[in-house]
């Protein structure tokens, strides 16, 4: 799906929205909701530095200053819709993501250095993008998210980051507290009932823990460590439903074999999907579905609902020309890609923030708008 694609869809959702509640109301919620931009990833990766497609075209100069400006005319056009609080995620250490440290051939497994100081300079750009941008539309409150720097000190030192599951319940319930000394008791609770909790589980534990890494089969049959991740996962649900929580979705482990890291590391057939893998994903997601339903007879009022993430992606995967549109073959703006538009409101005063721990994250927040 082409930029222009995904704003026009932006225009229809608003029109839908005003008849839907009213004039002021549209206006209220488009204006008050959060717009999270990511760009570059792709189109540097993808149609640039590993394959060159677009370096026919551009010099890197010109190519971030392309992309730049695409950027910029897709907030400006946010902007035209009623849309003020927006985020632009910067890019990563693109030498350091899983693939381009397997492919670096000049010093195999550690990060690619070239890489990361392109994704300082388009960064650099970025940061003087967002500027402009607040300077020159009224109202608008552009930040740019530094990923970078994050994720850099995360790779330094890995240990630092890390947190249990247990340790996550127990921020949340932490953070139910201050909302409450903030809010008081009924709005708290219309917060945190209200909220979205999204739990992602069992892709770094399979991947790391187990099929590429046996750490854990030193302790556990396969069977076993999926109902030993399941019973985790649950636990956890549980406990958010006893501080509050009510809406919850678990996303679905994604066609494992088939992620870059794995297809290049595939000995057996190397650039293919890896389907004993594909098979773990298939096997663990039967289990977390049937969790979900359980779930929802157990708890009053839960609202736990399962996400498929192996079929969408696998869908993409054997026809990806399905869900491209013409930007993306052109490098513009390829992270975006996809009809995976969320939009709601944002009330504020929501956690919205996920912590990481072998794989296993939750994070809650109330309608967050993502565009890509």
């Amino acid at each position: 799906m082409t930029l222009t694609q995904q704003i026009d869809h932006f225009r229809r959702y608003k029109e839908k929205l005003r008849r839907a509640k009213g004039e002021a109301a549209a206006d209220h919620i488009v204006s008050q909701a959060l717009y999270i931009f990511s760009v570059g990833t792709s189109d540097f990766l993808q149609n640039y530095l590993v394959y060159p497609i677009r370096g026919y075209d551009f010099t890197l100069p010109q190519y971030e200053t392309y992309l730049v400006g695409a950027a910029s005319a897709a907030v400006r056009a946010v902007h035209r819709l009623g849309g003020r609080r927006v985020r632009f995620a910067g890019l990563p250490p693109l030498g350091c993501l899983p693939l381009e440290r397997t492919i670096n051939t000049g010093r195999p497994g550690d990060c690619n250095e070239r890489y990361n100081m392109v994704a300082l300079s388009f960064n650099s750009k970025l940061t003087k993008m967002v500027g402009k941008l607040n300077r020159e539309l009224p109202g608008a409150q552009v930040e740019y998210v530094d990923q970078y720097s994050i994720l850099s000190a995360i790779i330094a030192k890995p240990w630092e980051y890390a947190m249990t599951l247990t340790q996550q319940i127990d921020h949340f319930r932490r953070y139910k507290e201050k909302l409450r000394r903030a809010k008081g008791e009924a709005a708290a609770d219309h917060i945190v009932s209200q909220a979205l909790y999204i739990f992602s589980v069992g892709t770094s534990d399979f991947l790391q823990n187990y099929l590429v890494y046996p750490i854990r089969g030193y302790d556990f049959t396969l069977p076993q460590y999926e109902t030993y991740l399941v019973g985790a996962a649950s636990a956890a649900v549980r406990a958010v439903h006893r501080l509050g929580g009510r809406r919850v979705r678990f996303a679905g482990l994604p066609p494992l074999g088939c992620l870059p890291l794995e297809r290049t590391i595939n000995t057996g057939r190397p650039g293919d999907c890896n389907e004993r893998y594909n098979m773990v994903a298939l096997s663990f997601n039967s289990k977390l579905t049937k969790m979900v339903g359980k779930l929802n007879r157990e708890l009053p009022g839960a609202q736990v609902e399962y996400v498929d993430q192996y079929s969408i992606l696998s869908a993409i995967i054997a026809k990806p020309w399905e869900y491209v549109g013409r930007a993306t073959k052109r490098g513009a703006l390829s992270s975006w890609a996809g009809q995976g538009t969320t939009l709601g409101r944002d009330e504020g005063g929501t956690m919205g923030q996920a912590r990481q721990h072998g794989g296993s994250r939750v994070a809650s927040g109330q309608g967050k708008v993502a565009l890509g």
